[in-house]
């Protein structure tokens, strides 16, 4: 530890440094935050222990984690939540934690979903902007009602929500005050976000900016402003490498090469013909370290021990003889083909292919087959058995479609969220199931699996899993997290509803065991091993 903390006080001292920086090793990449200090740097060069460099380096570090450690202990003995609607008191340590750090200008708010990371943003903002700021918020296109509820609920204040034509938002994200856009807006909106300086940029999902060729990562890229907040629970899915597009916005001038980030942190071996085989991060610790500064990543448990973890219960279903024929000949054809070539499928094409099994096993229907869903009877065991309004996700809107109406002919009030449902008739649709008027909720993935706050019941039924462990997680944490306006919270329980011997089987397991970070393109022999 750089922190002694005795009878209340904090102390820091020499030998401590010593110790972190022996760990830490003397990477130049670590030294971003150093000031100078040659007291301190001559010192440890007489003791032979580091360089000028790594003495700079663990002495910043060493002041900021007094500084921010400091900050806490005073947040823990204020009057928190002085607020007409009081902030939980880990929301307010994370507000006091910005506050009180006056050298870095931009934050990385990485707390995991359903901490709550809404409130303590708005009010840094309020209280850093002056009375006639330009303060813009970038969300999820479904997201922007939400964060408008928020701004008037914690501040009193409205904004001007970018949407219509590209004309109508282009002139929306010129307006003074709270601007809300959504992640496209970037793209249709650039000239009018670029038009003039920002006092504060908040990037909702700021994952999504992960991708640093795009145009609306640009965009960002190029927004000015004063204060920038990347609020996110996974800043990163597959490697680190994807993390740099935020260090690059919040800190351009630091991290300025890509190439230089990716050849300090992330190890990885060249493939024969391109590309790269990603193993993970070159030194966790050494990453870890760079980034405390200006990033803050609490757990669920940490700041509500009383809850228990979220329970998630696995439920196999067994397709008919004539499924497990279709979905075996289905197999046949694309590893046939795949084994066949010489080079591999082109990436749609094989996307194409997996993505039709995968909506064979959700519902055979959607592809034209007679056999009937052997999941659907399974979600209404779930329904029956809990007896609580029931969030249901899926990847594709067809079978969401056809779950519904299967379930409304069984007499359950059954609303479905998808991307063409119009943003006005979302809220209903919300607050219908919120006030226990519908016995399920079926979200396609695509558009609820961020953003949205549907924490009341503690009870989602996944009829498919997601790729990946983050959009697990985020699909998770829109039911497992206080209620909207109240602030209750009651456990969380999720249905995993899985086809026996299947490549759902072995997906849950690698998901169960956070070990299912996939490339956005698999390779064959990932896909054999999901699909054998």
């Amino acid at each position: 530890s750089m922190l002694r903390l005795s009878a209340g006080k904090l102390h820091w001292d020499e030998q401590d440094v010593l110790v972190a920086s022996k760990v830490l090793g003397a990477e130049p990449g670590a030294k971003r935050w150093a000031p100078e200090n040659p007291a301190i740097i001559k010192a440890m060069q007489q003791r032979g222990v580091l360089t000028s460099r790594a003495a700079r380096g663990a002495l910043a570090h060493a002041h900021l984690k007094r500084d921010y450690a400091h900050a806490l202990l005073t947040a823990e003995t204020a009057a928190y939540g002085q607020h007409k609607h009081k902030l939980w008191q880990h929301q307010y340590l994370l507000y006091q934690w910005m506050l009180r750090l006056n050298a870095p200008k931009s934050f990385l708010l990485a707390d995991e979903v359903g901490v709550g990371k809404t409130a303590p943003a708005i009010l840094f903002a309020h209280r850093k902007v002056p009375a006639h700021g330009r303060i813009l918020v970038i969300c999820k296109n479904s997201a922007k009602e939400q964060w408008r509820r928020e701004l008037k609920r914690w501040v009193a204040e409205d904004a001007t929500v970018v949407r219509g034509t590209i004309a109508e938002q282009v002139d929306a994200a010129q307006y003074p005050g709270w601007v809300i856009g959504h992640w496209e807006s970037l793209v249709h909106a650039r000239v009018g976000y670029l038009e003039r300086p920002w006092d504060i940029v908040i990037a909702d999902e700021a994952h999504r900016a992960t991708n640093r060729k795009a145009l609306r990562t640009d965009t960002l890229f190029k927004l000015r402003a004063t204060y920038k907040l990347a609020l996110t629970a996974h800043p990163y899915a597959n490697d680190p490498s994807e993390l740099w597009s935020l260090l690059h916005w919040l800190y351009p001038e630091t991290y300025s090469s890509f190439w230089r980030f990716f050849g300090m942190h992330v190890a990885a071996t060249p493939k024969p013909f391109g590309g790269f085989d990603v193993q993970g991060a070159r030194q966790p610790k050494l990453l870890r370290w760079e980034l405390a500064p200006f990033m803050l990543r609490r757990t669920r448990k940490q700041v509500r021990p009383w809850l228990p973890a979220v329970s998630r219960q696995v439920r196999e279903v067994q397709l008919t003889a004539r499924g497990l024929k279709d979905y075996a000949e289905l197999k046949k054809q694309f590893f046939a083909e795949l084994r066949g070539r010489e080079k591999a499928l082109p990436i749609v094409n094989m996307l194409a292919r997996t993505t039709r099994m995968r909506q064979y096993l959700v519902d055979p229907t959607v592809l034209g087959a007679k056999e009937a869903s052997v999941k659907f009877p399974a979600v209404l065991d779930v329904l029956e058995e809990t007896q609580q309004p029931t969030i249901i996700f899926t990847q594709f809107t067809a079978a969401g479609r056809n779950l519904q109406a299967w379930l409304q002919k069984r007499h359950h009030r059954v609303g479905m969220l998808h991307g063409g449902v119009p943003e006005s008739a979302r809220e209903t649709l919300k607050h219908r199931f919120l006030t226990g008027k519908l016995s399920a909720l079926i979200v396609q993935l695509g558009l609820g699996s961020e953003s949205l706050n549907l924490g009341k019941y503690g009870c989602v039924c996944f009829l498919d899993l997601p790729w990946n462990g983050r959009d697990l997680e985020q699909a998770e944490g829109r039911v497992d997290r206080p209620e909207e306006g109240t602030g209750r919270s009651v456990p969380c329980t999720s249905y995993f509803i899985v086809v026996e011997d299947s490549y759902e089987v072995r997906l849950q397991k690698k998901i169960e065991a956070k070990h299912a970070m996939f490339q956005s393109v698999f390779s064959p022999k990932d896909l054999e091993a999901l699909f054998a």
